[in-house]
């Protein structure tokens, strides 16, 4: 094909998966160029790339409503957003990177994109995802591998029966009989698991990898409380005469019912608590902070009180819908939802370079497919011997 036909034929394609107009051929021929004719740049009008802000915003708006669609329509249609996603990123950079003041999957000028090679070379083997892996320790110590017992698992704790069914516990409270002592069991979660517990009052945890929750096997008395170490998204039951507090490090958060995210992960900088709806309050030492729904609580560790901040709530919650979703996280923090969800070891060589990501990537790919659009950015490169990701920047 002519060169300049051919950077016509694409850069249309490209405008056309931006607006939607985009038909599952048109996809597959963009996919096929992807795959054969990575070196040839494409052209984006200016309407496209006009400035960094206006291309960020415009791209990461079409990968939330990519997103969307697929939910709506995943029951009547095979095709995956990973497919989307992956054949259009070489060209309309779907993966977004700002390093200092420019955004460098533009070229020179602010209105060329030009695709990488896919570095399948430094990869010596890949690394699968993760998936519904647990720990069950029980009042006595006993501990249970969850993924590796079988659905219809009974088991009684206290005065509580408790079921596993369908990658998920439950407890139910008001198990008959002689003993009725309250007792605490824990669920956790390693690296590369995720798991969800319904509480005996029907209240849900959606865990994330390598967190883990405290709770008794039945509510009693005046409130309801519950230990957390790592992520986990809420969905409390209502019960007015009995609030429901999770403690999290530093901070402790009160509800009555409402859904909400704690990301309270020990490796991380800061304590982060988000409302989705109703009302929660956080306290910290002497401080404490009502949220409104789509607000945010950041408590810095080993400071004091919180800063309060306006957030996308499905940004949030984007791994307990199964993708990672960045927006301006730099590389260390992007590596350690790696290093969390693939259970791999991190190294870095030399300098680390000084990246912003924005984007969006399906959780259920294996590594390599994460680390080859992070590539795309021209500013690291990654590679894979057995569980240990080595990350350096490019030309080192």
């Amino acid at each position: 094909m002519n060169s300049k036909k051919g950077n016509k034929r694409y850069q249309d394609l490209a405008e056309k998966w931006l607006n939607g107009t985009i038909t599952p051929e048109e996809e597959q021929e963009f996919s096929t160029w992807y795959h054969t004719d990575q070196d040839a740049p494409v052209t984006v009008t200016s309407y496209y790339a006009e400035s960094e802000a206006e291309h960020k915003a415009k791209i990461f708006h079409a990968i939330k409503e990519s997103i969307n669609q697929e939910k709506e329509s995943r029951s009547s249609r095979k095709k995956t957003f990973l497919a989307t996603w992956i054949s259009a990123a070489a060209v309309i950079a779907l993966l977004l990177v700002s390093v200092g003041a420019y955004f460098t999957l533009l070229q020179e000028g602010g209105s060329s994109i030009k695709a990488v090679t896919k570095p399948h070379l430094r990869y010596k083997n890949d690394v699968p995802a993760g998936g519904e892996k647990a720990l069950l320790t029980l009042a006595d110590g006993q501990v249970i591998v969850l993924e590796e017992s079988r659905d219809g698992m009974e088991l009684e704790q206290g005065i509580a029966k408790v079921i596993k069914m369908n990658g998920s516990l439950a407890y139910n409270q008001g198990v008959k009989g002689n003993n009725n002592e309250v007792v605490y069991n824990t669920v956790s979660t390693p690296r590369g698991g995720q798991y969800q517990v319904v509480l005996a009052d029907g209240s849900k945890v959606w865990l994330n990898a390598a967190s883990s929750i405290k709770f008794p096997t039945a509510f009693t008395g005046k409130e309801r409380k519950v230990q957390l170490i790592g992520e986990a998204y809420f969905e409390i039951a209502r019960n007015t005469a009995m609030p429901f507090k999770v403690e999290a490090g530093e901070v402790e958060v009160k509800v009555l019912g409402t859904h909400f995210n704690v990301m309270a992960y020990q490796d991380e900088k800061v304590l982060e608590t988000t409302l989705l709806e109703g009302s929660v309050q956080v306290t910290q030492a002497e401080k404490e902070q009502v949220l409104v729904p789509g607000q945010q609580a950041v408590h810095q560790y080993g400071g004091a009180g919180f800063k309060l901040k306006k957030v996308d709530v499905e940004d949030v919650t984007a791994w307990k819908n199964g993708v990672f979703l960045f927006e301006q996280s730099d590389l260390k923090q992007v590596m350690r939802q790696v290093q969390r969800w693939y259970d791999v070891e991190v190294v870095y060589e030399g300098t680390v370079p000084a990246l912003a990501f924005t984007g969006v990537i399906p959780r259920k790919e294996n590594v390599s497919k994460l680390l080859e659009v992070l590539e795309m950015t021209g500013g690291v490169e990654f590679e894979i011997s057995g569980r240990t990701v080595l990350v350096h920047k490019k030309g080192n």
